[in-house]
C-alpha cells in the first residue's frame, strides 16, 4: 500500500464512523418509539419481581438497611 492510498484510507474512516454512529442512533430512536408501551398500569411481571425480591437475602438486607437509614432522619417532612 502506498503512502498516498494509506492516507486516503485514514481520511475516509471518520466519515464512515460518523455514518455508522448516526445510523445506530436513528435505529435506536426508531426502535424506542415503536415499542413504547403504556406505562400507567403495572405489568404482569411486577408480581413475579416482587416475589423474587422478597425471597432474596440481599434485597431483604438492603431494604432493612434503607429503612434503618430513613428512621435516622429527624425532620418528619423529609422522613415521611
Amino acid at each position: 500500500m502506498s503512502a498516498r492510498s494509506a492516507l486516503s484510507h485514514v481520511q475516509a474512516r471518520p466519515y464512515r464512523t460518523r455514518a455508522l454512529v448516526a445510523a445506530l442512533i436513528l435505529g435506536l430512536a426508531a426502535a424506542s418509539t415503536a415499542s413504547a408501551d403504556d406505562q400507567t398500569q403495572p405489568g404482569a411481571g411486577n408480581t413475579n419481581a416482587v416475589h423474587l425480591a422478597d425471597s432474596s437475602p440481599l434485597v431483604r438486607s438492603a431494604n432493612q438497611f434503607l429503612i434503618g437509614q430513613a428512621r435516622k432522619i429527624r425532620q418528619s417532612s423529609v422522613r415521611n
